[in-house]
């Protein structure tokens, strides 16, 4: 009976010793999993990307179209023909490559409702070296429209941008990447499929001139010198009346929805779409506060953002703000993101109007209506009555609100959770555990000269940029107001000129907390790019084979049973 019972302890023992082994090595073996399915899902989109960029730029050489996205840019009642002909073709071409690379471009998880930069975004940009085109590689558009390009000006090179934003989907993978960036370019030279009509002439008059033994037709010959002329009839080649193409259809710019923002209360939104075929610019913007103007009269736009680029700096202290240009482009078929920023008010209310004007004659109005929070205090009121029936004791303190400064900050609740270097970015990413909101002061890096000339070129929070840099002198320091809500992360991102960084780093953040300087501080070493290639020799992964299953293996105990 002794033994028996032994046995079973032991049998216990090692059952109980599994169950440890096995909760212990789960989360480990789980997170392995999803990394190498996400790992997976990022490939596979990498390659559906290049792909979508080879086959639209591959289009874009024959200067194939599909007749369906023809429009009548002239008026003249024939689509892709007549007088603007040829500008008409070129924006059916713009239309048709776009259509191409997104057919290209499946299996991957695209939301077409995505504004810019938001996961699942998708883009498609059509560029090329006709003069007067530029391609930015930074926010990556063709300024001042996308252009397929016209090889009657000669060898013409186009190109195919495809840009995509692809969510990660499984947990743990989420908590520290929640989305990646897929970016494809492909050039190609245009083929001449619109130059045969200029390259086959000079052969058909040269060759007659071989016989001039008979001096009549000489004679004759000079009325075909007289067709030449007809060559110049390429002038309505000049006639690019593609300036026509600016005409959008009004009805199809739209403000979708016009809100403030969620997560800050001192921010407007909207989403502004365009159904055109064709890109259009936003040239005026005006918009109406006049009841925020009243209560808060140290208020003020702060600047104004479309489609991710800040294109008024602020500081516009009265209603209505009215801000004619710069051009911001709104590629055709997509959606863009609004946004004012103001400084110096609490919450945004009342009936605030925003105009946008695009190409100078479409005009889109929305109109928001948003209640006042300040009905939320009077619910405190209603506490005194509760204190009425009892005498008026100490329970008046309750009356004394100044419960709301206990959101006051704490500089210990301010925290750096993640640094990272990323091409020419290092960011710092910071966490406000406060309920209340603080302010960036100022920010201050020391930086290594790995390269000659290298620079800081500039400083962003939140993704926007603050300070425009251009110091080649470490350290680089910078200060201003910068808003930190509540129970929000931000990330800091200083902008070098050059990549890759290596070397160490030390960024300093001062936040203004009631008045006191709450400095955080990380260092950041980063190794050189030229050692990474050696840890390549898996076979430092050789030594996995010394599993830790050996110990599951001791089943020596179950020896001593046998004893």
């Amino acid at each position: 009976m002794k033994a028996k019972t032994k046995m079973n302890l032991r049998w216990r023992k090692t059952k109980g010793q599994g169950a440890l082994e096995f909760a212990l090595v789960l989360p480990i073996v789980l997170m392995m999993i999803f990394v190498l399915i996400e790992t997976a899902r990022l490939f596979q989109a990498y390659v559906v990307i290049q792909n979508a960029a080879r086959y639209g730029v591959r289009y874009a050489q024959t200067g194939e179209y599909d007749p369906s996205f023809c429009t009548d840019l002239d008026g003249d009642g024939t689509l892709c023909g007549g007088a603007s002909k040829d500008a008409e073709i070129d924006a059916a071409r713009v239309a048709s490559i776009k259509k191409v690379v997104s057919d290209a471009a499946v299996g991957i998880m695209r939301d077409n409702s995505a504004v810019a930069w938001d996961p699942g975004y998708f883009q498609v940009t059509v560029c090329s070296t006709r003069p007067g085109f530029v391609y930015d590689p930074v926010t990556e558009q063709c300024s001042p429209h996308d252009d397929a390009g016209d090889p009657t000006l000669g060898p013409t090179r186009v190109l195919v941008s495809v840009t995509f934003i692809h969510p990660m989907i499984l947990p743990l993978v989420t908590g520290f990447v929640s989305e990646a960036r897929l970016h494809a370019e492909r050039t190609g030279i245009l083929e001449r499929f619109r130059v045969s009509k200029v390259v086959g002439l000079p052969p058909v008059i040269r060759l007659p001139t071989s016989t001039p033994t008979i001096t009549p037709s000489p004679t004759i010959t000079p009325s075909p010198t007289i067709t030449p002329s007809p060559t110049i009839t390429p002038s309505p080649t000049i006639t690019p009346s593609p300036t026509l193409t600016p005409t959008p259809d009004c009805s199809k710019i739209l403000i979708k929805w016009f809100r403030v923002s969620g997560w800050r209360p001192d921010r407007l939104v909207a989403k502004v779409q365009n159904n055109n075929p064709i890109p259009v610019s936003l040239t005026d913007t005006e918009l109406t506060w006049n009841e925020i103007d009243s209560a808060f009269p140290s208020a003020f736009v702060n600047g104004f953002k479309f489609n991710g680029t800040w294109y008024y700096p602020g500081n516009s202290g009265s209603s209505p703000t009215i801000v004619h240009g710069p051009l911001v482009q709104l590629g055709d078929g997509t959606a863009g993101r609004w946004v004012a920023d103001f400084n110096g008010a609490d919450y945004l209310f009342g009936t605030i109007k925003l105009r946008l004007t695009f190409d100078n004659v479409c005009v889109v109005e929305r109109t928001l209506v948003q209640p006042s929070p300040t009905i939320t205090p009077t619910p405190t009121i209603t506490l005194t009555p509760s204190i009425t029936p009892s005498p008026t004791i100490t329970l008046t303190p309750t009356i004394t609100p100044s419960p709301t400064p206990t959101p006051t900050p704490d500089c210990n609740k301010i925290k750096i959770t993640n640094y990272y270097v990323a091409g020419r970015d290092l960011r710092v990413r910071v966490k406000n555990n406060n309920y209340a909101k603080v302010t960036l002061t100022n920010a201050w890096i020391s930086w290594p000269h790995i390269y000659s000339g290298q620079y800081v070129d500039k400083f962003l929070w939140n993704w926007t940029t603050y300070y425009n840099g251009n110091d080649f002198s470490s350290p680089t320091s910078y200060s201003s107001s910068r808003v930190f809500p509540g129970h929000y992360s931000r990330v800091w991102v200083s902008r070098f000129g050059y990549s890759p960084l290596y070397g160490n780093y030390t960024v300093k953040l001062t936040f203004d907390v009631n008045g006191t300087a709450c400095v955080k501080q990380t260092t950041l070493s980063v190794p050189s790019p030229m050692p990474t290639n050696t840890p390549t020799p898996t076979p430092l992964v050789s030594p996995t084979p010394t599993p830790t299953q050996t110990p599951t293996s001791t089943p020596i105990p179950t020896l001593c049973l046998d004893c």
